[in-house]
């Protein structure tokens, strides 16, 4: 995989300094975004695109990374065609990343990447659904679900603006699918009048969902990566979010080994049984339904009385929502039979229940039974837990 931090862009006050370099924190901007790309791409798979004003940023990263300079401040779109001459011979995937999305989450990063291998997908983007009022693209989808276009704030008729899920900015697209579509958008752009030549990125979405090109989307959960760093006051905010995120329990990873027992995962809450792990366990299980391409039949989630049964069983939802995967949720209390019951019913992928059966009230757990309700088989539950654990 190659990866492209987009670097280049006005910078939102009279300083020289580019906005990239900036420090949030104690570190520069562009540092956090690195991070992001760092465990998935080599430092020499990694094209950093910045313009002829930008020889600071060069300099600050220093020659392990490649660059390419964007001549002219037309659009996302013509800097990631800028990168196209140092990208001729290869053919994968390519992570694009702007060089001001500091607050993702290496999770969310991890989850996008999966997701289009997984999907086989042409592109994959990064969404969120939320209440906030954001000036960001909207997702349009069809009927079916499937990813139409993604119209840009300032272009979004008053209807669109409605739409709740967001595009966030990071992508995962194949390389044999991106420059041809990419080159008709920026040419059809500079022929605009009204585009003043402005080619966005995002244009490409709507050029392969009429080739019918496979489009996927994975969802960050965490309200707080969806800010971006556009001005001093998103980096006196952004600068809170870190120190709050810094200020959480650091897990020790002894404890964040999920292992299967008789009929489930058990473990003491707060320590093995925390939902950082649920989440963990339940991605990997909604892997194994895109895998099986099982969207469709969705799962089944319950939960008992145990603390923080709710809660878990709540946060499963999401992870599997995330993946676009339907959830036939319980309310209320549910007895393990009925989940049981349910899930071979409704022929659903899984069925989950959060609850520790007759263990002490200190431990908390979740059990997992198959399309017609039987447990998994132990190569099963291995392979989920390596997934989980990996």
């Amino acid at each position: 995989m190659k990866a492209m931090i987009l670097a280049a862009g006005a910078t939102p006050d009279e300083s020289h300094t580019p906005w990239v370099l900036r420090k949030l924190g104690d570190r520069p901007i562009i540092d956090y975004v690195l991070e992001l790309a760092a465990p998935l791409v080599a430092q020499s798979d990694m094209l950093i695109v910045i313009d002829e004003a930008s020889n600071a940023v060069a300099q600050y990263l220093g020659p392990a990374y490649h660059y390419v300079v964007q001549a002219e401040p037309q659009g996302t779109g013509a800097a990631v065609l800028a990168a196209q001459s140092a990208l001729v011979d290869y053919q994968g995937a390519v992570l694009i990343l702007y060089g001001d999305t500091a607050l993702l989450q290496p999770s969310s990063i991890r989850g996008l990447v999966t997701r289009h291998r997984l999907k086989k997908a042409a592109l994959t983007l990064l969404t969120a659904e939320t209440e906030q009022s954001l000036p960001y693209g909207r997702v349009l989808r069809k009927r079916d679900g499937q990813i139409a276009e993604i119209v840009e704030a300032a272009q979004a008729s008053l209807a669109e603006q409605e739409v709740r899920e967001l595009n966030i900015g990071a992508y995962v697209v194949e390389s044999t699918a991106l420059w041809p579509v990419l080159q008709r958008v920026v040419a059809a752009a500079k022929a605009m009048s009204d585009t003043q030549g402005l080619a966005h990125f995002t244009a490409i979405v709507k050029e392969l969902a009429h080739s019918h090109a496979p489009i996927a989307s994975y969802q960050a959960l965490d309200q707080d990566e969806l800010l971006g760093i556009n001005t001093p006051d998103d980096l006196t905010q952004a600068a809170d979010i870190l120190q709050k995120r810094q200020l959480q329990p650091k897990r020790v990873e002894e404890q964040n080994i999920i292992r299967f027992g008789t009929g489930g995962w058990r473990a003491l809450i707060g320590e093995g049984f925390t939902l950082d792990n649920v989440r963990r366990l339940c991605q990997a299980l909604a892997n194994e339904v895109v895998r099986q391409n099982r969207e469709p039949d969705g799962v089944v989630i319950g939960y008992d009385r145990r603390f923080l049964s709710d809660v878990s069983a709540q946060v499963a939802a999401e992870v599997f929502a995330g993946n676009n995967i339907p959830v036939k949720f319980q309310q209320g209390d549910t007895p393990t039979p009925l989940i049981t019951y349910a899930t071979a019913k409704e022929a659903a992928a899984y069925g989950l229940i959060f609850t520790a059966s007759h263990n002490p009230p200190q431990w908390n757990g979740l059990k997992v039974f198959a399309t017609d309700g039987s447990l998994p088989l132990d190569e099963e539950t291995r392979a989920i837990e390596n997934e989980a654990n990996g």
